[in-house]
């Protein structure tokens, strides 16, 4: 039986390892156990870009590489327009409600707000996102 004072030890350390597990890219699930889902930030910036009607416009590029070590279908985190590139390992994307298989060197598209789940086919494997948010992607407008 815990005390009280050991109670509240053990929920203090469980909320700092999900705190770190989050800011890590780990992607815990529901019961407790890791998705092992990393991400690396390579890139992060503003680039100008023009529309169809010449007009310049600021968007936001992210560049990630990240390492997937489950089997399980887990949401990676990436939000706007995305081109994904499998690096290494065999990976199963569904995006849209539609599965598919990626070996090294496929590309492919995430549209904006369509969440992608990846899981591995292989002991791990690696892919590069980048995605780009602003006018194009979201609709807004910048000035």
């Amino acid at each position: 039986m815990l005390s009280i004072r050991g109670s509240t030890l053990a929920v203090t350390a469980t909320a700092i390892v999900f705190g770190y597990c989050l800011r890590g890219g780990i992607v815990l699930a529901a019961d407790g156990q890791s998705r092992a889902i990393q991400g690396s930030e390579r890139f992060a910036g503003k680039l100008l870009a023009s529309t169809p009607q010449g007009k310049k416009v600021t968007v936001n590029v992210d560049l990630k590489v990240w390492n997937v070590s489950s089997p399980r279908l887990t949401v990676l985190p990436v939000t706007g327009f995305c081109v994904a590139n499998a690096i290494s390992g065999q990976l199963v994307t569904v995006i849209n409600g539609k599965s598919e298989l990626h070996a090294p060197g496929d590309f492919w598209t995430v549209p904006n707000g369509v969440p992608m789940l990846v899981a591995t086919k292989s002991e791990s494997a690696t892919l590069q996102t980048i995605a780009v948010r602003g006018p194009s992607s979201s609709g807004s407008r910048q000035k």
